[in-house]
């Protein structure tokens, strides 16, 4: 979701970048609040952060799952990997 959104903003020319997330974990190890220890994760981190990068400004905020931003997100998200 994270490394596929930010890639396509990147390829659509995006400067500024909003990411609303339900994963809090998520948002906070992108913002520095928390490390991210797990060995698992940490490529797709690496990766994240280097597309982040590339804007001029990309924020992270957690939303709760039930959040209408969630779904339309969730949808875009599969059009982008379905069109991989």
């Amino acid at each position: 979701g994270l490394i596929a959104g930010l890639a396509a903003a990147g390829r659509r020319g995006a400067g500024y970048v909003e990411v609303f997330s339900d994963s809090e974990l998520m948002v906070r190890q992108m913002t520095g609040t928390y490390r991210v220890s797990s060995p698992r994760l940490r490529p797709l981190y690496d990766e994240a952060k280097i597309l982040a990068r590339r804007f001029r400004e990309v924020s992270f905020r957690s939303v709760p799952r039930e959040h209408p931003l969630i779904g339309k997100a969730d949808r875009l998200c599969n059009q982008v990997l379905d069109a991989q």
